[in-house]
């Protein structure tokens, strides 16, 4: 709304607003035949009320060798008390992810098949407990004298719990049925991972070093007579070596599991010769040679 000479002077002295007046001659917004001569004021204002000076911000007392009046010191006694007090102990907070960690692990050099199956599912010492769908824990139980170790679950192996069961699932199972292997029974499977690795991903070296805790125990529980190493990170985990399949096949190597020696061959993944499907020979040969290990054994 537009002021008069008198607001105008009124909000100049209180200091909040500009000056505004009412459109005349010198506005040019107002049509030419609108506009009227601006008239000055004849009577002039009262002056505004004086307006009172604001209080000063309270101040504490400059620190100084003199003592403090009797209000200042009735002040600073209960801060100085309040200061004296001991801080409260911090709430007792439940345990850290470590020690999580060090619980799922204690123990578990004694623990039975069983319990082992059920303390997979509970770990979360690597990031994978966050992706997971669920944990792959094995196909078959002690008592089969083949064990064969893959890489980690896949995305159908997330979905269903069981290691071995998509396309590359497949290709295996029907490669053991044909040299009369049956999955389950003859042979055990599991896994370096108990979880998939997002995407696919090759397992990182710390999820290597937790998951081998249940891997250890898992071939000293199942005691195999031979072992099926199945791909580059398995080969690496067990064998302790980078070398490549290559020259990993063809050679019977050694794994100390229980304190016995357990003969071990290496193989490609299925998942492998999924994508070079030239090498499926291969793979039957390496199979073969499994068999002929359990028959020496």
């Amino acid at each position: 709304m537009p002021l008069d000479a008198e607001r105008s002077r009124i909000w100049e002295a209180l200091g909040i607003g500009p000056q505004w007046i009412e459109r005349g001659a010198e506005d040019p917004l107002l049509p030419s035949g609108t506009r009227a001569s601006a008239a000055p004021v004849s009577a002039p204002a009262p002056a505004p009320a004086p307006v009172p000076p604001r209080p000063a911000p309270f101040r504490s007392p400059e620190p100084s060798g003199r003592a403090q009046p009797a209000a200042a010191a009735a002040v600073a006694a209960p801060q100085a008390r309040q200061a004296a007090a001991p801080a409260p102990a911090p709430a007792a907070s439940g345990p850290s992810a470590h020690e999580k960690t060090l619980a799922i692990f204690e123990g578990i050099g004694s623990a039975t098949w069983e319990e082992l199956a059920r303390r997979v599912p509970l770990c979360e010492a690597c990031g994978l407990a966050k992706t997971r769908i669920r944990t792959v824990f094995a196909d078959g139980a002690p008592g089969c004298p083949l064990v064969m170790v893959g890489e980690a679950p896949g995305a159908e192996e997330d979905m269903q719990g069981k290691p071995f069961v998509g396309k590359s699932g497949q290709l295996l199972t029907h490669a053991l049925e044909a040299v009369g292997i049956e999955r389950g029974r003859d042979a055990a499977i599991v896994n370096v991972l108990k979880c998939r690795p997002p995407h696919n991903r090759d397992p990182e070296p710390g999820e290597v070093t937790l998951c081998r805790h249940f891997l250890d125990r898992q071939l000293e529980l199942l005691a195999p007579k031979a072992l099926v190493l199945m791909g580059r990170p398995a080969a690496s985990t067990v064998l302790g070596t980078d070398l490549s399949i290559a020259r990993l096949r063809g050679v019977v190597h050694e794994v100390e599991i229980g304190g016995r020696r357990v003969p071990a061959i290496v193989t490609y993944h299925p998942s492998y010769l999924l994508r070079s499907l030239t090498e499926k020979e291969k793979f039957w040969h390496d199979l073969l040679a499994a068999k002929r290990l359990l028959a020496a054994a």
